[in-house]
This record gives structure tokens, C-alpha cells and sequence, in this order.
């Protein structure tokens, strides 16, 4: 699968990327990461920046920090 802001955890869909879909037969969200260089504008599958996450793997590594927070926790009452 080829990575794109489509596929980004920050980018949403908007009024107006909805109103645009369907002049144009063309996906499209709006980045709203405020780091991003692509931040307020509208984004298409031919853009990616650096700051881009899926949301597996942020769940993943959500999933995986929560899980070694419990250990450490559970550890100090043994």
C-alpha cells in the first residue's frame, strides 16, 4: 500500500472537501496537524509529509505504552 495523507490519522474530511468530492470525481481531507507543512490545506493521495501516522500503528503503540505502564505499575507493589 503507497502511503499518502489520505491514509493519515490527522487528516479529516471538511465541508468543503466533501463539496469538492463531488464536483470532482477525486478523494480529498484536510490536514489538520499543526506541525504539518500541509496544516489547513487541502491534501490528495499524491501528498505526504513527515508527520505521518496510520491509525494502526498509533494504536499499536498506544496499546503497547499503556501495557508497559501497567507492568512498571504492578512491579513496584511485588
Amino acid at each position: 500500500m503507497k502511503k499518502s495523507c489520505l491514509d493519515c490519522l490527522y487528516a479529516n474530511y471538511s465541508l468543503g472537501t466533501l463539496m469538492i468530492k463531488d464536483f470532482i470525481d477525486h478523494e480529498c481531507m484536510k490536514c489538520e496537524h499543526s506541525n504539518s507543512p500541509y496544516f489547513g490545506e487541502i491534501v490528495n493521495d499524491s501528498t505526504i509529509c513527515r508527520l505521518f501516522i496510520d491509525e494502526k500503528e498509533y494504536f499499536l503503540n498506544k496499546d503497547r505504552i499503556d501495557k508497559i505502564k501497567e507492568l512498571k505499575y504492578k512491579s513496584k507493589f511485588k
